[in-house]
Formats: C-alpha cells, sequence, structure tokens
C-alpha cells in the first residue's frame, strides 16, 4: 500500500472509462436537480432519492470495472475519509443490531436517514472525490452547477409569480431547501464579484442574479430563521476573509484572486439585507402583503432541540453502543416521547427527525457513531477552514479549493441545524467531494493505492464487487418502492374517479406485495371499511342474508388486511391501532368476546407509545362503550393529565359526567372546554355551560356566559331564552321582556312567548310546563330542550330560528 500525491500521477483520470465517469456524474447531477413531479401522490424525495440512487450506480459501476481492470484501487485517505469510512462501517453493523432490518437499512425510500442512504451517499463522496481530483473535472461541475443555478432560480422565479401547470412548485421539493440554495447562489455571485476578476457584464449579471434571488429568497424563507442567521453569519466570514486578504496584500492588481477594496461592499449589503428577517419581528413579516399570491410553506416534521436531546439520551442508555440504528429515531421517540411534546400544535405528528439530519444521524448510530461523526465534523471544518483563511495565491487553482470549502461548511451547518430532503444532501455531498478533490489535486491529501503490487491486492476485487452489488441492489429497491408508489397514486385516482374499489384494491394490493409495506395493508382496511360502509347505507339494516354476506365478506377482508399489517410491522403502532378498531368494531356489532381483542390491541399500542393522548382516550372510550364508565373516567383524565389542553378528551369526560348525572363536576369540565378554546369557536359550549349553571341555579354565573354567548352570535335564540330566564330569576325583568320579545321577533308562532312576557310585565316568574335537561355534547347539530311545549333552536350561524313542537 504506496501512498502517491496526486491522482494525476497514475493517470487514472485520462482513461475513456474515466471520462464517462465524469460525464454520467455531471449528468445525474443535473438530473437530481432538475427532477420534480406534478403529481401530488408521488413524494418529489421519492422520485429524486430513486434518481440519485440511479445516478451513483451509473457513476460506479464504470468506475468499478476500470478498477477491476486495472487491479487497483486508489482512494484518498486522510482524517475526513477514515472517519467517514468508520460512519459507513458502524452504521452498517448498527442496522444489523436494530430489530428492524428492511426499516432500518431501506425504510419507506424517502427518508434521508436509512443505512442504505448512508452507504450510497458516503460511496458518492468518496467516488466523486476521485473523479473531481484534477482541474478539468471540478471545471466541468463548477459550470454545470452554474448553469443549473441560472435555471433554478428562473423556474422558481417563474413558479412563485406565475406557476408551473397551475402550481407554485420547485425543484428542490422543500421550500426551505429552496431558499438555502438561493442563499448559496447569493453568497457565490458575492465572492466572485468581490474576489476575481471578472469583466463588467459578467459583474452587472451577477448583480441582477443576487438581486431576484434576494427577492425570491425573501418570499420563501420568510418564515425560515435559522436561513438568514447562517446566511448573516457567512456573508461576515467573508468579509472578514475579504479584509485579511487585503491587509496580506492580496488586492494587488496583478492578482488573480484579490479583493478589489478595503470594504467589500457587496458582502456588507447581503449581510444586512441578510438581517432584516432577524430584527423584524416574524409576526410584523407576515402581515405584509407585498404580492398577491402564496407559497404553501410545508417542511419536514422535525423535533425541537430540546425532545432531541431527550430522546438522544434515552437511545444512548438503551443501546450505547451502536445505538437503535439509522432510520429508528422515531421508535426511541415513540417509546420516550416526553410530556412537552403534548404541548406543540403538532403534537399529533410523529417525528421522524431530531432537530437536523445530521444529529438524527447521531443519535441512531450509538457512541461510537457520535465519536465518528465528531470526527468528521470537526476534521472537516478545521481543514476547510484552514483553507478559508490560508494565505496562499488565490489563483484559479485554488479558487475550487475556496469556493468548495466555503460551500460545503454552508451546507453542512444546515443539515446540523435542519432537516432537508435528498436533493439538498446530494448537493451537500457533491460539495465534500469537491472539497476533498481539490486538496487531492494540489497534493495536500495522499492517495493510497490498493493494487496487485501490494500486498493488500486480494482486497481490491473484493471492494469493487461490494460496491457495485451494493449499489444495484439499492437501485432496485428503490426502483421498486417507486413503481409501488405510482400504483397506489393510480388507485387513488381510480377509487376517486370511478368508485372502483375491485380495480383499487388490486392496484394497492401490487404494491403492497412488491413492498412488504403495511402502510399499503393498512389503506386496504380503509378501504374495505369505505365499502363495508356502503354497504350498511344502502341496505336496511342487512336485513337480506344476501347483505349480511356482502358486509361480512368486506369486513372479514379488512379484518385480514390488518393481520396482514401487524405480522409485517410488528414494532409499529398504527397496526395495533388498526386491529384494535377492527375488534372494536366487531364489538359494537355484537361480537362481545372482540372487546378484550380491542383492549388488548390498544394497551400493546400505548405500551409502544406510552405518552400519546389520542391512543390513551380510544381506550378510554372502549371502556365507555363497554359500559366500564369509572375506568374510562379515570384512563380520560390520564390522557388530560399528559395533554391538558386536549379538547376531545375533556368533551368525553364531560360526556361521562352527564351521563353519571354529576352537575358540579359537568359544570367544572364544561368551564374548562370553554377556557380552552377561542370564543368565536366556543359559542356552542357557552351555551352549554349557561344551561348547566341556570338548572344548577346559579343564575347570575349563568346569565354572565349567556350573555357573552349571544355577544358572539346575537342569533342564537336557544342561549337568548335562558339568558332571558336568568335575567328573570335576578329580578331584571325589564331587561328579560327585551330579550324575550327579540326571540318573538324570529318565532311569531311560538305562542308561549306570549305568556313569559306577560307574566314579567306582571313581575312573575314564567311559569314553565317541564324541567330542563343539560345536553352537555361535542355535537353542535344537537337541538337543545328548552323548558317549554315548545323548543326554540338556532342553528349557528345561520341567521334563521325554526320551532319543533
Amino acid at each position: 500500500m504506496e501512498p502517491i500525491q496526486n491522482l494525476e500521477e497514475l493517470g487514472v483520470n485520462n482513461s475513456k472509462i474515466d471520462k464517462v465517469s465524469l460525464i454520467l456524474f455531471v449528468l445525474s447531477i443535473i438530473a437530481l436537480v432538475v427532477t420534480v413531479t406534478f403529481y401530488k401522490n408521488i413524494s418529489n424525495d421519492l422520485l429524486k432519492s430513486t434518481v440519485f440512487a440511479l445516478g451513483a450506480v451509473l457513476t460506479i459501476i464504470p468506475w468499478s470495472i476500470n478498477k477491476l481492470f486495472k487491479k487497483t484501487l486508489n482512494i484518498p485517505l486522510n482524517t475526513i475519509t477514515y472517519s467517514l469510512f468508520g460512519i459507513i462501517v458502524i452504521s452498517l453493523i448498527s442496522v444489523f443490531v436494530s430489530g428492524d432490518i428492511n426499516k432500518s437499512i431501506f425504510g419507506y425510500g424517502v427518508e434521508t436517514i436509512t443505512g442504505g442512504f448512508i452507504w450510497i451517499l458516503s460511496i458518492f463522496v468518496i467516488l466523486a472525490s476521485s473523479i473531481l481530483s484534477n482541474k478539468k473535472s471540478l471545471s466541468v461541475v463548477y459550470k454545470t452547477l452554474g448553469i443549473l443555478s441560472i435555471i433554478f432560480i428562473i423556474f422558481n422565479f417563474v413558479s412563485i409569480f406565475w406557476g408551473v401547470f397551475g402550481k407554485v412548485i420547485n425543484f428542490a421539493g422543500l421550500w426551505s431547501d429552496a431558499g438555502i440554495i438561493l442563499a448559496t447562489i447569493i453568497l457565490v455571485s458575492a465572492i466572485l464579484i468581490q474576489f476575481t476578476n471578472l469583466s463588467l457584464w459578467k459583474k452587472i449579471f451577477l448583480y441582477v442574479l443576487i438581486a431576484v434571488s434576494l427577492v425570491t429568497e425573501f418570499i420563501i424563507s420568510v418564515q425560515f430563521s435559522s436561513i438568514w442567521w447562517v446566511m448573516s453569519a457567512f456573508s461576515l466570514l467573508l468579509i472578514i476573509v475579504s479584509c485579511i486578504d487585503f491587509k496580506r496584500g492580496n488586492g494587488r492588481e496583478d492578482t488573480a484572486f484579490a479583493s478589489r477594496s478595503l470594504i467589500p461592499y457587496t458582502l456588507i449589503i447581503i449581510f444586512v439585507l441578510s438581517l432584516l428577517p432577524v430584527i423584524i419581528p416574524l409576526s410584523q413579516i407576515t402581515k405584509i402583503k407585498f404580492l398577491p399570491f402564496s407559497v404553501n410553506y410545508v417542511d419536514q416534521f422535525s423535533s425541537n432541540i430540546a425532545i432531541t436531546s431527550s430522546v438522544g439520551q434515552s437511545a444512548i442508555k438503551a443501546d450505547p453502543v451502536f445505538g437503535p440504528g439509522p432510520n429508528m429515531y422515531l421508535e426511541v421517540y415513540k417509546a420516550n416521547r416526553p410530556k412537552e411534546a403534548n404541548n406543540s400544535i403538532i403534537w399529533s405528528v410523529d417525528y421522524w427527525y431530531g432537530f437536523g439530519t445530521i444529529p438524527t444521524l447521531m443519535i441512531s448510530t450509538g457512541i461510537l457513531g457520535i465519536l465518528a461523526w465528531l470526527i468528521f465534523i470537526i476534521s472537516f471544518a478545521i481543514r476547510s477552514l484552514k483553507t478559508v483563511f490560508s494565505d496562499i495565491d488565490r489563483g484559479e487553482k485554488n479558487l475550487y479549493s475556496f469556493l468548495s470549502a466555503i460551500l460545503a461548511l454552508f451546507f453542512g451547518t444546515m443539515l446540523f441545524i435542519h432537516v432537508s430532503g435528498i436533493m439538498l444532501i446530494g448537493i451537500t455531498a457533491l460539495f465534500v467531494s469537491a472539497y476533498i478533490g481539490s486538496l487531492v489535486q494540489m497534493g495536500r491529501v495522499k492517495i493510497v493505492t490498493l493494487g496487485e503490487n501490494s500486498k493488500f491486492s486480494i482486497t481490491t476485487p473484493i471492494i469493487v464487487s461490494l460496491l457495485i452489488l451494493g449499489s444495484l441492489f439499492y437501485l432496485y429497491r428503490q426502483s421498486t418502492i417507486l413503481l409501488a408508489s405510482s400504483k397506489f397514486d393510480k388507485a387513488n385516482i381510480l377509487l376517486a374517479e370511478k368508485q372502483d374499489f375491485a380495480g383499487t384494491e388490486e392496484l394497492i394490493l401490487e404494491a403492497a406485495n412488491s413492498t412488504n409495506f403495511d402502510l399499503y395493508y393498512r389503506s386496504l382496511v380503509d378501504l374495505k371499511l369505505i365499502q363495508a360502509g356502503n354497504i350498511l347505507n344502502s341496505t336496511n339494516k342487512l336485513e337480506k342474508e344476501e347483505d349480511k354476506k356482502a358486509f361480512t365478506d368486506v369486513f372479514q377482508s379488512a379484518v385480514n388486511y390488518a393481520k396482514k399489517a401487524l405480522e409485517l410491522s410488528p414494532n409499529d403502532y398504527n397496526n395495533y391501532l388498526y386491529f384494535a378498531k377492527m375488534a372494536e368494531t366487531s364489538y359494537t356489532l355484537g361480537q362481545k368476546d372482540s372487546y378484550e381483542q380491542a383492549k388488548a390491541s390498544y394497551t400493546k399500542a400505548l405500551s409502544m407509545y406510552p405518552n400519546n393522548p389520542s391512543i390513551v382516550l380510544s381506550l378510554a372510550r372502549l371502556e365507555g362503550m363497554a359500559g366500564n364508565i369509572d375506568e374510562a373516567e379515570k384512563i380520560v383524565l390520564f390522557a388530560l393529565n399528559i395533554k391538558p389542553n386536549y379538547f376531545d378528551a375533556a368533551v368525553f369526560l364531560a360526556q361521562i359526567y352527564e351521563q353519571k348525572k354529576d352537575v358540579p363536576k359537568m359544570i367544572e369540565v364544561t368551564t374548562y372546554i370553554v377556557k380552552m378554546i377561542a370564543p368565536q369557536e366556543s359559542v356552542e359550549w357557552y351555551y352549554k355551560l349557561g344551561f348547566l349553571l341556570y338548572t344548577d341555579g346559579k343564575f347570575s354565573d349563568s346569565a354572565q356566559v349567556l350573555g357573552r354567548a349571544i355577544q358572539i352570535t346575537p342569533e342564537y335564540a336557544n342561549a337568548r331564552y335562558f339568558y332571558g330566564l336568568d335575567l328573570a330569576r335576578l329580578g331584571k325583568f325589564q331587561e328579560a321582556i327585551e330579550q324575550f320579545k327579540i326571540i318573538r321577533q324570529t318565532n311569531p308562532e311560538i305562542k308561549e312567548l306570549d305568556q313569559i312576557i306577560s307574566d314579567l310585565e306582571l313581575g312573575k316568574q314564567p311559569k314553565l310546563d317541564q324541567k330542563t335537561s343539560a345536553p352537555v355534547t361535542a355535537d353542535s347539530s344537537k337541538k337543545v330542550t328548552a323548558p317549554t311545549k315548545s323548543t326554540v333552536t338556532t342553528k349557528k350561524n345561520s341567521g334563521t330560528t325554526t320551532k319543533k313542537k
């Protein structure tokens, strides 16, 4: 194993096959950037993941074949690549000890934290660093990226202002990723203007590019504060570098890569502009209606730093050496979900990622994985910063090294604090590769040759064969997942347009059988339940035998699909929930033994996801359905303990107290609900609370609550009715008369109103013919029983009243 200073000494980048590898490599970059799906049911990340795998394979195979023929393998080795090899080995070992190899190594095809993706990405970096180890290759790649940047800006600008095929979309998939790429284009343009000798027209073009990019950046990233902080930091970094260069004398006119002035005005302007969204409160920015359109800002769901730290500690305690395995962050999160997560507005979302891509990967591979990642990050940061600040001749030869170092640092920073899609991760890997390649070109990284003349000659065919086979298998799996997703998309369209249940089931089954994904079988459960519901709605309580048989067959198919999903993924709580719901439905249909199955499945799901309040509520409802009211009360109180603002749980608790006829607790819970939700959304609950207070004899409190209800919805006749009775009980007869006269204007046919008004005018309490009952229910369409022979009802916000005798 002999170290060599430069790959060009070996001539390995001059063969026709290596040129083919370079061409395919460039084409794969182009495909990764410009590939975009116009179908909402096909994931853009899944399509790009498949394209990335295809590009990697097409690049790896000719490169690997060349190495097999030459019987030599040239690998750039330093601390960066050593740590990269460590990440690959540790990740693969972690996959096999994860307990769910298929999920850990492949996942659903869209995750960027699987073992397979880490493997293909790392190989891509090592291979690309070899391909980009000469000036010509770097020049071709950077020119390609320059053209793609212009296309990217134009496409996004046009898409935002005018749409593409009627939609606002972007090449990056996520708008946050698009914002990161735009920030990169702005910084690179500033570098070229500030540090290189350009013609006037080129400078003007770059200034226009910066202006258009900044406008687009502000539009799509106004809510993405992290990008502005990082952009500001890197603008400041470049200002410092520019000033250092000037002091070192690199500002001379004869220097090819030189600062034109003491104060780099371009960078300062960008620095100030990038701080605006940070200085101005976000609440003020979002009020600005600067354009007649809005970007549908959808991002990856990721947990915050506190939750990520909590999940990480739990992961290390459970599996300290190799961790839970790649793509298993969600499993650890579910098992150790902190209560704070229930306070989030997206509390029902399952977090697949930590606060950033890199922290998620670190947590997933244990202490060894964390150490490997830290070595890689620290060694890369030190080396790249040394390149940025080093006192060297900044000629064209070193321009690529400077740019690669800056861009790799920028993208790496974003991956550490943000969860990005496949395109951004692929570009990050590209710049890391370009930087390593530029170091090789300058002789700053040694090349190790494994060949027939070394004692490690046998390793070359083994390593190369593994590269080819592993890459091909990964590509095959990604292609299978993509085709399955396409079939699933067709199935949804078929169901929506033609209501073809048989055809839809066939297509979903094909997708399920080719991938063995439990989520497709859960979709089949939903499909069968829709069919079962249609049968029930179209028949008269299944009186005919053929209807009973049709319903039984469809329902049994749903049960079988739920069992299949559970069999495929017994570690996914969703499958236990589906099976529990099927058993619960069976129980409502008269299968009494299904109660225990449902309870066992809910309990199992809860053991896998302990602090998930929705599972707790489902279990409570099952107990309530079975008549175990006291047990249901205990369970729903636990749901409110782990999520105090859980509206559905509070409503169910109110229903329990209604069934128990416990008026004081009904008042307590209803008051809690009213405080929980916004006034405009709680008018029905204001009425229910006022009604309860009236029946409990608390007329002053009832009048205050009901007065608030009619203030929100003046046409709410029922609330006004009881408000009038409260006023009468408080001796405010004239005010009560006014309320009943308002009601009579919209309900003149209800004669009892005349009697009530007559009694009030005589200073008497109205004579009521029946007692009231408190209708505590979440269903606002329920009609409220008033204490007379007639019932005055009003549909919320309808502005009309009706009567019911």
